[in-house]
């Protein structure tokens, strides 16, 4: 089967050499032990969906790409035109993945791609990285020989795995996409129709072990010389081949335009007669169209305005610019079809301007027809340093990182002041940090939860007066909010067969999978009063055997999660995970017993960690996530963000895409005592860009109840359960 090849090429590769050496740039010499990371994406597959192919702006649109060390993930960036022209990092060993597409059990029309590649990063050098994302689907499609439908009609041969199937009617000449997991590897079909005698038939089977990036194609075939089914013999005969490259789509991001030596994203500060020379730098994925530069300033030139599309000026033109002090150095590489520009504002220009602010608009646009623009802003004279208010995702709990701009850099004693709103006294504190482009920055921690707080910016001025800086800005730290019932008092253990750990249902944060066990008259989750660390109760889980023999029923695990127990399938359940939540804790504390026996039950299909006769586990986990719902939600229950259903092991994914924070803790033997003790489990961000949406937590006495294996007569007591901040 021949594909198609997908190219999404970023702006990072614009990194050509200039002409002259005083315009040269190395991306790879910013930064005291960082080097400079430039990404090429590409997608391998049949870009054809159905009648319809997957266009560029889409998986533009839908990348994600992560990179991570030994410590975890350190950069994430989602959407083509979020990727950076350039990725700084300090030297080391990294991993670069990425995702595109669409994460779907199974489908005709939905497909998703995934790449993985290691890298090393060495100071002061520019490192390629060679990113290849392959399709991750397994691909199915189906051929009927031209006897078939001699002895079978009304045919169609559904294929799929627990996760979900489709299913090909008559002579269809789609192929249809599988997303697999590590759990349900083979690729199931059944084959139906109705005989020419009138009799239905059904023919089942599977394809082992199947693969990404592989077509298996389905033949099936009559065989007229036998005396079976009909006077003929139907066959499936499984054909796999593996998807090959065949032509290539562009998808390129937008130019980017970036200061050099300074954030053009924050005024620029200089005295008067001492600004220097000044440039910006623009890359692009293209050859570049236009580069509209415009200011007042230009009108000085006396060429009829003061806007001016540098590549599309006449000779005279460039000279003119060039003599009033702007001048700029193009270069395009066919092959590569990439480019750069180096913007130059000369010290002719810019140390002959007076105390006030100045203003440059860029607007470029490639050739595949992306645009971008950029305001570099200079103020001359003025406050010596300047506030910078604070970015949502910087404020926590307790903590906040506070920046500000050295406008004039002979500014010295740069303090940052800061106070509760309504007090009346200031605390000073320096930067615990100053960036090239002269920000400086304050990680102020051990703040109230859910305050008003304002800061402003000091500093020496050469005669050895103190500059206040009257731009006062202000932030309020976030709430720590606690998770309800933490103390597992409210339990209804009256108006229903099974118990519920709330007071009212409408009121439920805590569920569990007693509603499943009662069908058995069991509840595997409890109150205990003779275990506990305050109050009435502790929440005791306790793992069993449900079933009214010992051959008739299953092994149900104690267990208790942030959510709701949805409903039961067969001796199967789904549960709805995850409750709203918008705090950024950084651990779980609480108290807790354990108690396991050995392994008494092992399910069809656990894991090979689980053995009869071992000790049993127990594990506590917590994860905060974001908004999404597209990696782990369920499209029958569109108000959870996870979806866990037993019975073909969709469960949840510490991984996933959508895990802002997690931690876990796991126990292999008795906890020590009697009673019960304290345990705290940090929480590790992968990313602090964002503000959570959900909370997951999750505690079982059997870590492999989810596969119904564990042991008979395991508990597990938690009480006081605390979010720390």
């Amino acid at each position: 089967m021949k594909t198609k090849f997908i190219s999404i090429a970023t702006a990072a590769l614009a990194t050509l050499a200039l002409s002259s050496c005083d315009d040269a740039w190395n991306y790879g010499a910013d930064g005291d032990g960082e080097g400079k990371v430039v990404i090429s994406t590409s997608v391998r597959s049949d870009v054809k969906v159905a009648s319809r192919a997957i266009t560029g702006e889409e998986l533009n649109e839908k990348l994600v790409l992560w990179i991570a060390n030994d410590k975890g993930v350190v950069r994430n960036y989602s959407g083509a035109d979020h990727v950076p022209a350039s990725i700084g990092l300090l030297s080391g060993r990294y991993t670069a993945m990425a995702w595109t597409g669409d994460s779907v059990a199974a489908s005709f029309d939905a497909k998703c791609f995934k790449g993985q590649t290691d890298f090393i990063v060495e100071a002061g050098k520019t490192t390629p990285v060679d990113l290849v994302c392959r399709i991750a689907n397994v691909v199915a499609s189906v051929k009927y020989d031209t006897g078939v439908a001699e002895v079978l009609s009304d045919y169609t041969l559904t294929v799929g795995t627990k996760a979900g199937t489709v299913t090909f009617e008559g002579d269809d000449t789609r192929k249809a996409y599988f997303m697999m997991n590590n759990r349900d590897k083979d690729l199931e079909w059944t084959l139906s129709g109705t005989m020419a005698d009138g009799s239905e038939f059904t023919k089942s089977g599977s394809v082992p072990d199947a693969q990404p990036a592989t077509e298996y194609v389905l033949n099936v075939r009559y065989n007229s010389t036998t005396e079976e089914i009909g006077g003929g013999y139907l066959t499936v005969e499984v054909d796999p081949t593996e998807i090959e490259v065949e032509d290539e789509i562009v998808i390129a991001v937008a130019p980017q335009i970036k200061g050099i030596g300074f954030d053009i994203s924050q005024p620029l500060g200089k005295e008067a007669g001492n600004v220097g020379r000044r440039s910006l730098f623009i890359t692009a994925s293209a050859s570049l169209k236009t580069v509209v530069l415009e200011s007042n300033l230009l009108s000085s030139v006396n060429l009829g305005g003061n806007d001016f599309e540098l590549l599309g000026v006449t000779d005279d033109v460039r000279a003119a610019l060039s003599a009033a002090g702007v001048n700029y150095v193009y270069n395009y590489d066919e092959a590569e079809d990439i480019s750069n520009m180096k913007l130059n504002f000369e010290p002719e220009l810019l140390d002959a301007l007076e105390n006030g602010t100045y203003i440059f608009n860029i607007a470029a646009t490639d050739a595949n027809g992306k645009s971008a623009s950029a305001v570099f802003t200079l103020e001359i004279g003025g406050a010596p340093v300047k506030t910078v208010e604070v970015a949502a995702a910087d404020v926590w709990a307790t903590k906040v990182m506070l920046a500000g701009i050295l406008v004039q850099d002979d500014a010295t004693d740069v303090m940052f002041n800061y106070r509760a709103v309504g007090t009346q006294a200031w605390t000073q504190a320096a930067p615990t940090s100053v960036s090239r482009a002269a920000t400086c920055y304050l990680e102020l921690t051990g703040l109230e939860p859910a305050t008003a707080y304002e800061y402003t910016l000091s500093c020496k001025l050469p005669d050895g007066s103190e500059f206040i800086s009257p731009d006062v800005q202000s932030f309020t730290t976030a709430g720590a909010p606690q998770l309800p019932n933490a103390g597992f008092e409210e339990w209804d253990t009256t108006s229903n067969r099974y118990y519920l750990i709330c007071n009212n249902a409408s009121e439920m944060f805590w569920d569990c999978g007693n509603q499943g066990s009662a069908t058995m008259n069991k509840n595997v989750t409890l109150p205990d009063e003779t275990v506990k660390h305050s109050g009435n109760y502790s929440v005791k889980l306790a793992s069993q055997f449900v079933g009214p023999t010992s051959l008739i029923g299953a092994f149900a695990a104690g267990n208790i999660f942030a959510g709701q127990y949805l409903a039961t399938s067969g001796t199967n359940g789904v549960l709805g995970w995850g409750r709203a939540f918008a705090g950024r804790p950084v651990a779980l504390k609480g108290y807790i017993k354990y108690s396991p026996v050995a392994i008494t039950h092992v399910g069809k299909g656990a894991p090979a960690e689980y053995v009869k006769g071992e000790m049993d586990k127990g594990i506590v986990y917590i994860a905060l996530l974001d908004g999404s719902k597209d990696t782990q939600g369920d499209s029958s229950y569109p108000g959870w963000p996870v979806v866990v259903r037993t019975a073909d092991k969709h469960l949840f994914e510490k991984d996933a895409a959508n895990v802002i924070a997690y931690g876990e803790q796991e126990y292999n033997a008795a906890t020590a005592g009697d009673g019960m003790i304290e345990f705290t489990i940090p929480l590790d961000y992968r990313r602090t860009d964002i503000i959570p949406t959900y909370i997951v937590l999750t505690a079982s006495a059997s870590k492999g109840g989810d596969y119904f294996t564990g042991g008979n007569g395991s508990a597990m007591w938690l009480d006081d359960l605390e979010l720390v901040y």
